[in-house]
């Protein structure tokens, strides 16, 4: 999977949730402008960073 498939992954989850990055920040622990970044593609995400975010959608690394 490519960084840019992750970060539309992680977009797409996210929406289909009815989460706020807010939301979805206050749930990881991941800073709001970190997932801005990472959702845009303009950052790369860290593994545990992605990690963080894909639990607090209650989404298992195994499911990608």
């Amino acid at each position: 999977m490519k960084v840019n498939d992750i970060s539309r992954m992680i977009a797409r989850e996210r929406e289909k949730r009815g989460l706020s990055r807010y939301e979805l920040s206050k749930r990881s622990g991941v800073q709001i402008n970190h997932i801005t970044k990472i959702e845009q593609g303009a950052m790369n995400a860290r593994m545990d960073t992605i990690i963080k975010l894909l639990n607090a959608m209650n989404i298992e690394l195994t499911l990608l």
